[in-house]
């Protein structure tokens, strides 16, 4: 599933531009790049549908066991 634009701005605008788990900075225009702020919109529940509750905004420089941290990947 993936999330459509308008979930993944609300949950940018919802962390306030801030990686979910380390507070870092992102880049609204950097989703899926790299570049400085780079960011990807996570599901919290893998089958939790593509809902705004659901989607969650993580770094790209936080390694990858932080994203399970975070709840992705949680069932």
């Amino acid at each position: 599933m993936a999330f459509p634009k308008t979930i993944v701005e609300m949950a940018f605008q919802r962390q306030r531009g801030l990686c979910a788990h380390c507070g870092k900075a992102l880049v609204s225009e950097h989703r899926d790049r790299r570049a400085w702020g780079a960011w990807q919109a996570h599901h919290r529940t893998p089958l939790g549908g593509d809902s705004v509750r659901n989607c969650i905004v993580l770094c790209s420089d936080c390694p990858d066991e932080s994203h399970l941290d975070a709840g992705h990947g949680e069932q």
